[in-house]
């Protein structure tokens, strides 16, 4: 019998992890965001562009010369950090690129984010309890929709 206990419990995960998944790319592809590099989302992708283009921290948009901008911003560098990973020339030329890239990345650290949070239930009670805390977490409206301010429509992160 001892067999097949880590067996459910691989399942479990699996399905949790499915579902979240499942769930969180189909609030993305049903939501409908005119501008996502609006307001600080554009500070965030301006400051990217600028660590990925020039190596520069600043959410300054770019000169029409192409000349870096000045090392100066408020805001914590590590999404900007993160955003810089993802960007190419073709997110550059493209910006619903950037954006499906970025929804995908969000939508797997979200996921992984719910099956942590079986894991630690699993470790404090017993399996369909930890399962019911992964799939109540997996269906949150409130964590789906943080994993999901993306829509193909979008501006160019330079501008």
């Amino acid at each position: 019998m001892g067999y097949w206990r880590p067996r459910r419990e691989a399942i479990a995960l699996l399905l949790i992890f499915l579902a979240a998944f499942s769930l969180r790319l189909h609030f993305q592809s049903e939501s409908a965001v005119d501008n996502p590099f609006r307001a600080d989302a554009g500070k965030y992708v301006r400051a990217a562009y600028n660590l990925w283009a020039f190596g520069v921290h600043s959410e300054d948009p770019p000169s029409p010369d192409l000349r870096p901008p000045e090392h100066r911003t408020d805001l914590a560098p590590g999404y900007p950090l993160f955003l810089s990973a993802l960007l190419d020339e073709e997110s550059i030329r493209q910006p619903a690129s950037l954006v499906a890239r970025v929804g995908l990345v969000q939508a797997s650290l979200g996921s992984l984010t719910v099956v942590l949070v079986f894991l630690i239930a699993r470790m404090i009670v017993a399996l369909p309890w930890a399962a019911a805390a992964g799939g109540l977490a997996a269906l949150s409206p409130h964590l789906i929709a943080v994993d999901g301010c993306s829509s193909p429509r979008a501006s160019s992160p330079s501008s």
